[in-house]
């Protein structure tokens, strides 16, 4: 079941991503013409791809979160919570394709790099393979000389990225309660207390503890990080959870 509200949730999204998507491809071909115009095209074409970069990120992040928000606390989520659907699952597919639509995003912005890179001067190319033939090679002295660190920091990653968007689906959740007048409000001001509170523990608890486990072992340090964004992960999945089963505030 979470394959087919993936499936449609996917559709949802890509229809508004594509376009800041195929707006980046085509400044990266433009912006490659450009490179043997005049220097003023350059710069400025450089400049609104930079931003194209910077926004198709953006958007891929902020449909994801926006979605969520719209799928279950607006009109739309009569229809939302009426499917025949856990709410574990609703927020596994919400999840899952705001990840994958970021991902997306992380493809379109490799594949406009390379259009730019058509044509380009071979020493260029040349010196960007060496860069990435050392990175290569200190990668794989690392995997070689500690690859259970390798694998830690994989897991870090993999409990890591998803936290930021369950914790805005979190905040989402909680300020849906309040009326509707003060919802927006109310949901940005918990925003930023809990953005305040997650930075006082990460300044005062997180990271004295990882310095001190560092001396100890890396391998700790790095499993508490680990541990920790896993808790966050849980807890911001349980109280969404929680709400959606217990406490929607619909806005027809």
């Amino acid at each position: 079941m979470v394959t087919k509200l993936m499936k449609h949730e996917l559709i949802a999204l890509f229809r508004v991503v594509i376009f800041p998507a195929a707006a980046m491809l085509l400044l990266a071909v433009l912006f490659r013409i450009s490179l043997i115009g005049e220097i003023r095209m350059q710069i400025l074409l450089g400049t609104f791809y930079g931003f194209a970069l910077t926004a198709t990120m953006l958007v891929c992040f902020a449909m994801g979160v926006m979605r969520f928000s719209k799928s279950f606390f607006s009109g739309e989520g009569y229809m939302t919570l009426s499917l025949p659907v856990t709410a574990s699952q609703l927020i596994w597919a919400k999840l899952l394709t705001a990840l994958l639509t970021m991902l997306f995003g992380v493809v379109v912005c490799l594949l406009s790099t390379l259009v730019f890179l058509i044509g380009v001067d071979p020493a260029v190319l040349e010196s960007i393979g060496r860069f990435f033939e050392s990175v290569g090679a200190n990668l794989a002295s690392v995997i070689s000389s500690e690859p259970v660190i390798v694998i830690e920091m994989i897991l870090l990653m993999i409990v890591g990225i998803p936290a930021t968007l369950l914790e805005f689906y979190f905040v989402i959740s909680v300020g849906q309660m309040f009326t509707t007048r003060n919802r927006k409000g109310m949901t940005a001001v918990i925003y930023l207390v809990g953005f305040f509170i997650m930075g006082m523990i990460s300044t005062f608890l997180t990271q004295p503890v990882a310095n001190v486990a560092i001396y100890v072992s890396v391998h700790l340090a790095i499993w508490i990080l680990i541990l920790l964004q896993a808790a966050i992960d849980v807890a911001c999945f349980l109280g969404v959870r929680y709400i959606l089963t217990h406490k929607v505030n619909l806005v027809a």
